[in-house]
This record gives structure tokens, C-alpha cells and sequence, in this order.
């Protein structure tokens, strides 16, 4: 089993999430990746290069998760349900996964 901390923009701030709005984000992981080893899923507010006011990552939430199995069938991931949520650059929120019937 696959452990550790992956991105979706990996060390590259191109990749960031830079706009309002509704995105879908892709992570790759191991194929080793079992869905039961998912904990968590952390969204982290970066500092844009030139802000012309202090940004803010507001209205934060997760609404959907899938995940492809090994026959690249998508999995409904279900985490933990909050209030959206305000950041600051340098900060970070983690939503944790529920295992189980919801």
C-alpha cells in the first residue's frame, strides 16, 4: 500500500488553481493506491506572484471525489461534509474521508 502526500500541481505554480469557481482536479497516484488508504484530502491557499490585494481562497469545499479503480471505473469517494471554508495564503484545510454506507 501507497503512502504518502501527493499534489495536483506538483512543485509547478502553473498548475495552480488561479480563478473563482467550480474546478475539477486530477491527482496522480501509485497504482498501488488502494481506495480504504485515502484519509484525507488537504486544500492549501498559496500566495499569487503580484497580488493586487491580499487574496483569499473563500467558499472552500469538496463536492464530489472520484477515484478510477484498476479497471478505470470510477469510485464515489465520500469526506467528511463542512461549511465552506475561507484561507489565507499559507494556510490549509483537511477534509477526512468516511468509510462506510452513507
Amino acid at each position: 500500500m501507497a503512502t504518502g502526500r501527493w499534489r495536483n500541481s506538483p512543485g509547478d505554480a502553473r498548475l495552480r488553481i488561479t480563478r473563482s469557481g467550480y474546478f475539477r482536479v486530477a491527482v496522480r497516484l501509485p497504482a498501488s493506491t488502494e481506495i480504504a488508504s485515502l484519509d484525507s484530502i488537504i486544500v492549501r491557499c498559496y500566495a499569487t506572484e503580484k497580488p493586487a490585494v491580499e487574496r483569499l481562497s473563500s467558499g472552500v469545499r469538496l463536492s464530489k471525489v472520484f477515484m478510477l479503480d484498476s479497471n478505470y471505473v470510477p469510485r464515489e469517494l465520500h469526506f467528511n461534509e463542512r461549511s465552506p471554508v475561507k484561507l489565507k495564503p499559507g494556510e490549509e484545510v483537511a477534509f477526512s474521508a468516511e468509510f462506510g454506507p452513507r
